[in-house]
């Protein structure tokens, strides 16, 4: 008599799982990058601001290494800040959805940490 009540329960359940895995492949392949001001540097980030890569121009034979040290910095610490805005979207709207987004996305409590102070 209740088959049709578990049935439902079951697929409630089933799409939550489906939804948190999707949210997961979303955090885990998202990548941001960011070219520095002089054009010299493109830094890649995953969804914490970690660098996966660091591309340079073919015209940096003549920049010092300060000039060089200040692009990619210039440019990770850009690409970070996109990610952080990025990421916070994510989890918001996985928290919205499945209510326990911290506990299904890495690093996301760290993110909010660092928002937190």
């Amino acid at each position: 008599m209740m088959d049709w009540f578990d049935d439902i329960v079951d697929d409630i359940e089933r799409h939550q799982t489906e939804l948190r895995l999707s949210y997961r492949r979303l955090w885990e392949t998202m990548r941001v990058q960011s070219v520095s001001p002089d054009g010299m540097v493109t830094v890649t980030v995953d969804a914490v601001g970690s660098i996966i890569d660091v591309r340079f121009d073919a015209d940096i034979g003549h920049s010092t290494f300060d000039e060089l040290r200040c692009s990619i910095c210039r440019a990770a610490h850009e690409a970070a800040r996109i990610a952080r805005q990025h990421a916070k979207a994510l989890i918001t709207l996985a928290a919205s959805t499945l209510g326990d987004a911290i506990n299904f996305l890495p690093g996301a409590q760290g993110l909010l940490d660092d928002e937190l102070g």
